[in-house]
């Protein structure tokens, strides 16, 4: 055998044995800090592994509060969420860092993005420059020039605004989207997904795939290629979170699946899920408290 076939033989031989090698479980950090590249050899979505323990982050687990409707940007340095503003209505804070890998600063309202009522479910652009959140059942966006600059005066996005309480728009590569809706079932109104484009006219269609009629599907979130979907469901009784995937973005979605991973609290809502898949974090009531609060788990 010449040189150069047995070197292409031996690295084959390598690159076998790699893809063999059990994945490792790394120690869960401190969730105000850095995050961790866990994995797991107990693996129901390969290759990454299941997600680790949940654990609380500083800043947004106030005992006497509801803090929930979280998101982040896509470097993991702003996390913004619903915070009460002690006044009877929810603004709209954010958290922010230098790096994904430094501790979350104090927590500060986005008064750019107030208005005096409620706002709630903010979702970020794929380019961090636009975020979409609910005011009072209404969906509205508000731009900024770079990440970290002043967001701009947020506007109505009227195709989404149909008359029902919208929230959870999710916007994912090509303004594709997914959005939270009411519809009305006679004496009742249950929270629906909702899918479709941002071309100024669509409204969305019912993604009757994955909305189960009688409960509430809500805290829509998209992959940045649109073919993964996330949202917390009360089917199952408690709100919890699902996952369903689709071949493209025009594709219908597949059957839901629990999320076990990070058991069944009393609520398990709001995920945000980073592009590499390794960092989630959602709003959950867990432990003995009565309130929620926002977790992280790493895989």
């Amino acid at each position: 055998m010449g040189r150069g076939l047995v070197f292409a033989a031996l690295l084959a031989s390598a690159c076998d044995a790699r893809l063999g090698e059990p994945a490792t479980q790394h120690d869960q950090p401190d969730a105000s800090g850095p995050r961790a590249d866990s994995s797991s050899a107990n693996q129901p979505d390969a290759p990454l592994g299941m997600w680790g323990a949940a654990t609380a982050i500083n800043g947004a687990d106030e005992p006497t509060l509801n803090i929930d409707d979280c998101t982040l940007n896509s470097t993991e340095t702003e996390l913004y969420f619903k915070h009460p503003n002690g006044a009877g209505d929810d603004d709209l804070y954010v958290m922010t860092r230098m790096t994904a890998t430094d501790p979350w600063g104090t927590p500060a309202a986005v008064t750019a993005l107030d208005s005096g009522n409620d706002e709630e479910s903010p979702r970020l652009s794929p380019d961090d420059l636009a975020i979409y959140f609910g005011r009072d059942g209404n969906i509205f966006k508000s731009t900024r020039g770079m990440v970290g600059g002043t967001w701009g005066p947020p506007a109505a996005v009227n195709e989404i605004n149909t008359g029902t309480y919208n929230k959870w728009l999710a916007v994912c590569d090509n303004d594709y989207f997914m959005v939270s809706r009411a519809v009305s079932r006679g004496m009742t109104s249950d929270q629906d997904l909702f899918v479709g484009h941002l071309d100024g006219v669509d409204p969305g269609t019912l993604a009757a795939t994955i909305s189960a009629t009688g409960y509430n599907e809500i805290s829509a979130f998209l992959s940045k290629d649109c073919t993964t979907t996330y949202f917390a469901s009360n089917r199952s009784g408690q709100t919890q979170i699902y996952t369903a995937t689709r071949a493209t973005a025009t594709d219908p979605f597949g059957a839901p699946a629990l999320v076990s991973d990070f058991g069944t609290a009393t609520d398990n809502e709001d995920l945000w899920v980073s592009t590499d898949q390794r960092l989630a974090v959602f709003a959950s009531v867990r432990g003995t408290d009565t309130k929620k609060a926002l977790y992280q788990s790493t895989r």
